[in-house]
């Protein structure tokens, strides 16, 4: 039985006092932490309200959508059945939107940050693996 002051570090936790009876019981509690959803806006840092408004209905909970037309990109559109997005599983290459794009004007971000707070809200909540973004229509 192991009862020492154990932190995790990277994950914020501390296991100060907890009985953990076996390495089998710490990598599962290890697992768990990592299975848990992240907070993006923590992670990115973002506390204006109203770019996290334009966050969620813009990158957030889109729909995926596949196409017999083109079999190596995946769409995914909004609630009003609008495309925001198309990535291409054999070039990584996320197409964005422009009018999407344009929007993030209002937040006085240049076009590389534009580009780099897309792709980690990307890459994190639906797990691609960007190599490019472009702009356009999808």
């Amino acid at each position: 039985m192991m009862k020492e002051d154990l932190i995790l570090k990277g994950l914020g936790v501390s296991l100060i006092n907890k009985e953990i009876k076996s390495l089998d019981e710490l990598l599962n509690i290890i697992n768990d932490l990592n299975n848990k959803p992240v907070n993006i806006f923590e992670k990115l840092k973002i506390n204006d309200p109203e770019l996290i408004s334009f966050i969620n209905n813009n990158f957030l909970n889109l729909k995926e959508e596949k196409d017999d037309k083109y079999p190596d990109d995946i769409f995914y559109y909004n609630d009003k059945k609008f495309h925001i997005l198309a990535y291409n599983i054999k070039t990584n290459r996320l197409q964005v939107y422009s009018e999407t794009m344009k929007e993030l004007n209002h937040f006085n971000y240049n076009n590389v940050q534009k580009h780099f707070l897309i792709k980690d809200i990307i890459e994190e909540v639906y797990k691609l693996k960007i190599g490019e973004i472009r702009t356009g229509l999808i």
